[in-house]
């Protein structure tokens, strides 16, 4: 059991000064083509998905189309 514990904490040594190396991740210039705005207010956040919920198990109104591109251009 200590023979354990004394290798995850080496191995949680070696591994945490390599997360700054990492990056920030992905990071998005701006809303995504509207998908996941479901209620149309030009944002995506919480309330979109309570209006999906809504409109799931509630009978609220449905969701606002999606502009899309066609697949050809």
């Amino acid at each position: 059991m200590k023979r354990r514990i004394a290798a995850g904490a080496a191995l949680l040594a070696l591994l945490v000064p390599i997360v700054p190396l990492m990056g920030p991740g992905v990071a998005f210039a701006g809303t995504p083509c509207g998908n996941g705005d479901v209620n149309g207010s030009g944002k995506i956040d919480i309330a979109d998905a309570i209006y999906l919920l809504a409109h799931l198990y509630a009978q609220g109104p449905a969701p606002e189309a999606i502009e899309s591109v066609p697949c050809d251009s």
